[in-house]
């Protein structure tokens, strides 16, 4: 039998209320997180994206030849170039053209405020948009404020004309009446658009800004990236939906429940059919092993002289008082090699305690008599010479009552000398077994 089995049943015998109601509460809980899982989970408000739209903003461009040339014929445009010649082709003609589109949702109508200028400034460390300082900025209007209402997939477009060679000769007369030329001088097309309107049936304001680069060199410039970035915006609403639960309560709370209605059913069946009431045997056996492990350093395995076994004998109620008495006493406690007794020598008395049978054995005791009859009857009723029932300890030492005192020793054999052995060992015992008096 299980020693965890015994001790399981022990706890569950002395504990059964608090068991039984901590396993009750376990079902309350699981019946809870169950029920709002599976049954009334409930609800909660989260954001959900009802509409998307979005807007482009991007710039066409090109450049008309206007001076006599071997390659390009004068009139002839050249449209998108990242370079134009300054010379050839000095104005720079463009369109900036604005769009919206629904993505997703319901429509709606957008009002565009488009206003494009000429900014040049000087700055140091970077360019603005880089972080830099701005040391001077100048602005120029390219035309009228432009206003449309857009619908979804619609644009407006509005062109623009920068003559290169005049905003060169404008940054030069910056740079002398500013009297020096420090920093890095940037030219750049700016649009700038405000958007209001409705879109999903949601108010919407917003501004929105798109550039592109000049840069000037000796006899040409660079048009920077025309690419139409695209800002996508999302309308959201307000929408009540069920409450949604994790594995940890849709999940756990039924395992909760099993395992608490099996418990308190397992408990009470074990109860009324007394499985956890532990027979007497068992408690001393339990008891015992408790002892066995708590005391084991207290304890040592060797062989006794078969003398001491004749002293008078005090048998101990449990190994627990045996050692207690053992470490009061400053002795130690021996185990016999069967384990099954243990005994402590103080003065002129052994101190014994006799283990019990492990359960199962006690259960066969009665079915295995017929088999064992034999083997017991040569230490059943025997007793030392002080009138004490000798048990397994001295069986496994060897210690024979029968043996007789006439010369045989007790292994039978003599010393040299021709005196038993057996004999001497004899007479020291009947003198150690005499009481002494003060």
């Amino acid at each position: 039998m299980s020693l965890w089995n015994l001790r399981l049943r022990a706890l569950l015998q002395q504990q059964f209320v608090v068991v039984a109601v901590a396993l009750v509460v376990l079902g309350l809980i699981g019946g809870f997180a169950t029920y709002t899982a599976h049954v009334e989970p409930g609800t909660t408000t989260e954001e959900r994206v009802v509409s998307t739209w979005e807007t482009t903003g991007g710039f066409d461009h090109s450049a008309t030849v206007v001076e006599e040339n071997p390659v390009f014929p004068v009139g002839s445009e050249l449209a998108d170039r990242s370079v134009y010649f300054a010379r050839l082709a000095p104005v720079l003609d463009g369109r900036y053209v604005f769009g919206y589109r629904t993505v997703t949702g319901g429509g709606g109508e957008l009002t565009a405020e488009i206003d494009l200028a000429l900014v040049t400034r000087g700055s140091e460390g970077g360019t603005a948009e880089e972080g830099g300082d701005v040391l001077w900025e100048t602005s120029r209007s390219l035309g009228e404020t432009r206003t449309a209402t857009l619908g979804p997939g619609e644009s407006a477009t509005v062109p623009f004309s920068v003559n290169v060679t005049a905003v060169e000769e404008r940054r030069d007369r910056i740079a002398d009446q500013l009297g020096t030329s420090t920093g890095t001088v940037r030219t750049i097309v700016q649009a700038s658009v405000n958007v209001t309107g409705t879109v999903s049936g949601e108010r919407v304001v917003d501004s929105r800004s798109h550039t592109l680069s000049l840069t000037l060199e000796t006899d040409s410039y660079r048009v920077g990236s025309v690419a139409e970035p695209t800002h996508r915006t999302e309308i959201t609403q307000p929408v009540t939906v069920p409450r949604e639960y994790g594995p940890l309560r849709s999940v756990g709370g039924p395992v909760l429940v099993f395992v608490s209605v099996v418990g308190v059913v397992a408990l009470s069946v074990g109860r009324s059919q007394e499985r956890l009431t532990l027979t007497a045997a068992e408690r001393e056996w339990l008891a015992y092993r408790e002892d066995r492990s708590a005391f084991d350093e207290w304890i040592t395995e060797f062989s006794v002289p078969q003398e001491v076994f004749d002293r008078p004998r005090a048998e101990a109620a449990s190994l627990g008082d045996l050692v207690d008495f053992a470490i009061d006493t400053d002795s130690g406690v021996v185990e016999s090699p069967d384990g099954s007794q243990y005994l402590v020598v103080n003065d002129e008395f052994l101190y014994t305690y006799t283990a019990p049978e492990p359960p199962e054995s006690v259960e066969r005791a009665s079915i295995g008599d017929s088999v064992t009859d034999g083997i017991e009857s040569d230490t059943d009723g025997e007793t030392d010479e002080t009138g004490v029932a000798l048990g397994p300890f001295d069986t496994a030492l060897g210690l024979d009552p029968d043996a007789s005192d006439d010369g045989d020793g007790a292994d039978g054999h003599t010393d040299d000398a021709g005196t038993a052995a057996g004999a001497e060992t004899g007479n020291l015992a009947a003198d150690d077994s005499e009481p002494k008096t003060n």
